[in-house]
């Protein structure tokens, strides 16, 4: 899905500059002019962001269970990396360093 989303967001002047003409064009088109009006909306395009971002980070996640040989520690320890990269967006370093150091 990152791929899709990010190849979407890669071409994204392109699709609203085709789907703008296609709306002029052919007003019939109710398909077209759905899209078009999700993509004027500016919370489409943050949203999407938004996505690429969260599903690279589980994408690596992931990738960590479809080893052949999954430990036990390896998967506490990759959850808990992820979450550290999550949370830095979210809590206050000096928090997120406090939550670091009493082994939470």
């Amino acid at each position: 899905m990152y791929s899709c989303v990010r190849r979407f967001l890669d071409h994204w002047d392109s699709l609203f500059a085709f789907f703008r003409t296609t709306v002029r064009e052919c007003p019939k088109d109710r398909e077209a002019a759905e899209i078009f009006l999700e993509m004027s909306n500016p919370f489409t395009k943050a949203y999407l962001h938004f996505l690429e971002y969260v599903l690279n980070y589980s994408n690596e996640f992931n990738a960590t269970f479809q080893a052949r040989e999954v430990l036990v520690h390896k998967v506490v320890d990759e959850s808990l990396k992820l979450l550290k990269k999550l949370c830095q967006n979210f809590i206050q370093p000096r928090e997120l360093a406090r939550l670091q150091t009493s082994n939470v």
